[in-house]
């Protein structure tokens, strides 16, 4: 009797066991069925806008309203020199009923758009209005327009084109700036002009020794190159100059067009080009006492130029050297009486009075307002005036 119970209580559990298990399987199967949960999931886009839980008929509503919303939204921008134009997409007309029909199950789609040409010369215009038609006369309107509908057709939410992605490649030798040096000797005109152009790189910190350094030119032929640039430059975008200038000019150099390259010292020219543009600086031998620097890239939007002011002046100081031997018969000596003697002076160095010299650049933006900035200043030692004299009593007094 026992055996038996213990039989039938095994198989009990056995059947209890079967019993459940079948019913889960049933629960699994009705569940699957009635709500169709093993069915694929439809992947169905038109850029970020997912189709896959709405009926094919439901796809020109949805689409409609929601790319609607996207081009108001939508960042779109064209840069050049660090200034950003927004490009109004809505200018563009959304192609529903091509974008419905191109629809393919399962796959990320494409938006259509068209516009008018009315339209497009509407953004041609304002295009040339933030960029001047210096700019625009070389720009491929044509290549941008079908960029610009490209990506427009994916649905992003932005994008920046960058003008000079569209510009005729000749504009990087526009001439931005240019001065020529003349008085030089035809030594030094040979030896500067005969290195090759040199590039300023985009977003970095220009170095003169850094560039010209292990070319054959001495202190002087780089001192000459760093002051014509000196002085292109403060016409130009670029900023955080350091420098130092000649405490005695040489007869080549003038205030604005003086600094002064050592190697040895590590006197160096340098200043930071903050565009994401290239510049090349090119010299070239006019004739045999003058040079032409020239500063050449993609033409500026805005105008860049510069000022200066002299802030101080320091006087110079008169110092007398006695000289026996001066008489009123000396050639350029100035004779002066007074009740007990006669004084005879001879200007041997006339003096020339020091001074501060500030250099300043007015930035203006296209249709925008002027800044004034300072850029760096010059100090000027003074030059003692230098005078011989002799006194002589008067007899008698």
């Amino acid at each position: 009797m026992k055996h038996f119970l213990k039989y039938l209580k095994t198989n009990l559990y056995f059947v209890l066991s079967l019993f459940i298990l079948t019913a889960s399987i049933g629960v699994a199967v009705f569940i699957l069925v009635e709500f169709d949960l093993g069915r694929r999931v439809d992947q169905t886009t038109v850029g970020f806008i997912y189709l896959g839980s709405y009926e094919p008929s439901e796809y020109d509503g949805i689409l409609n309203q929601r790319i609607t919303q996207w081009q108001d939204q939508a960042d779109f921008k064209i840069s050049y020199q660090q200034y950003e134009y927004s490009i109004d997409i809505n200018l563009y007309e959304l192609d529903l009923e091509k974008t419905v029909d191109q629809i393919k199950l399962d796959q990320n789609n494409l938006a259509y758009f068209n516009i008018s040409d009315e339209n497009k010369a509407l953004i041609l215009s304002d295009i040339e209005t933030h960029f001047t038609s210096l700019l625009i006369d070389d720009f491929d309107i044509d290549r941008f327009m079908t960029d610009l509908n490209n990506e427009m057709q994916t649905l992003i939410n932005r994008k920046i084109f960058y003008l000079v992605d569209y510009l005729d490649e000749s504009l990087k030798d526009y001439v931005i700036g240019s001065y020529q040096l003349s008085g030089l000797s035809s030594t030094l005109v040979n030896q500067v002009s005969s290195i090759d152009a040199f590039v300023i790189s985009k977003n970095a910190r220009f170095s003169l020794l850094n560039t010209l350094g292990t070319t054959n030119l001495d202190n002087e032929g780089l001192s000459i190159v760093a002051s014509l640039l000196q002085k292109v430059t403060r016409d130009a975008h670029f900023e955080g100059f350091i420098f130092d200038p000649f405490n005695n000019l040489p007869s080549w150099a003038s205030p604005g067009v003086n600094a002064r390259i050592l190697k040895v010292n590590g006197y160096d020219f340098t200043f930071y080009n903050r565009f994401d543009l290239d510049y090349t600086v090119d010299i070239e031998k006019i004739n045999e006492t003058t040079l032409l620097l020239s500063l050449k890239g993609y033409p500026y939007r805005s105008s860049y130029s510069s000022t200066s002011a002299v802030e101080m002046i320091v006087a110079y100081q008169t110092i007398y050297v006695e000289n026996n031997a001066l008489t009123d018969t000396t050639p350029g000596v100035v004779v002066t009486e007074t009740d007990t003697e006669f004084i005879y002076e001879l200007e041997v160095t006339p003096g020339i009075n020091g001074q501060v010299i500030f250099y300043y650049r007015t930035f203006t933006p296209l249709n925008g307002t002027p800044e004034t900035v300072k850029l760096y200043d010059e100090a000027f030692l003074p030059q003692s005036r230098i005078v011989e004299q002799n006194i002589v009593p008067k007899e008698g007094a």
